[in-house]
């Protein structure tokens, strides 16, 4: 078998190893966006807790308020502890323990991120944020971190070349991770869903429909 199985065989769930094909070439750039924003949606609705993954932006605009209300450096590292604190409380050995370290960190980042803008800080601001963290770590470690070396080589890449195509996807994809996640955030019984297709779906001529089947020849 060529050597590009063994990369491909490390991915695991929906869409990625369509994903991984799909990265070999540019023509197929498009439809391989849409592909992992579909990926992206089915791990964080089958891995993350929802109850937790919800909480996360609430804990973080609740601890940027907290900080801009301190008056000394030392209360806002005691924030930042308090805030810590909360995120461990989300553990639990019925969890996936993967996920919650890409929710803890991606949680860790945007409070760091926006930390020195704590009070202008908004609920809604902190969500797109989150959003967008979490999916760019989701594509970062079950997708690139698994077969980068499998795409560079399908796409003659060097190191460089590689790290500005990953960095590139994960901007465009992370774009569209607020509408992904807004529903769920703000609606009570919202769910996570990939954004409509941008790839334009091809449709199958009469001309097409109406050729023979190939025959086989004995």
């Amino acid at each position: 078998m060529p050597d590009v199985d063994c990369f491909e065989k490390t991915l695991r769930g929906p869409y990625w190893r369509k994903a991984y094909r799909l990265s070999f070439t540019d023509d197929n750039s498009a439809v391989l966006k849409d592909t992992v924003t579909k990926a992206c949606a089915a791990y964080l609705r089958e891995a993350f807790p929802a109850d937790c993954l919800k909480r996360c932006p609430q804990i973080i605009f609740a601890s940027l308020k907290q900080k801009a209300a301190q008056q000394s450096a030392a209360d806002g590292a005691g924030v930042f502890l308090g805030f810590n604190r909360q995120l461990e409380q989300l553990d639990s050995e019925d969890h996936d323990f993967a996920a919650m370290e890409i929710m803890k960190t991606a949680a860790q980042a945007v409070f760091t991120d926006l930390e020195s803008q704590c009070k202008s800080a908004t609920s809604s601001g902190v969500e797109q944020s989150f959003s967008q963290e979490l999916v760019g770590r989701v594509i970062r470690n079950c997708f690139l971190a698994r077969v980068r070396e499998g795409i560079a080589k399908h796409r003659s890449q060097s190191a460089a070349q590689q790290v500005d195509w990953e960095r590139a996807l994960v901007a465009d994809i992370s774009t569209r991770a607020e509408a992904m996640l807004r529903s769920f955030f703000r609606k009570h019984h919202g769910a996570i869903r990939a954004p409509k297709r941008s790839a334009p779906q091809r449709r199958i001529t009469m001309e097409e429909l109406n050729k023979g089947l190939p025959t086989i020849k004995a």
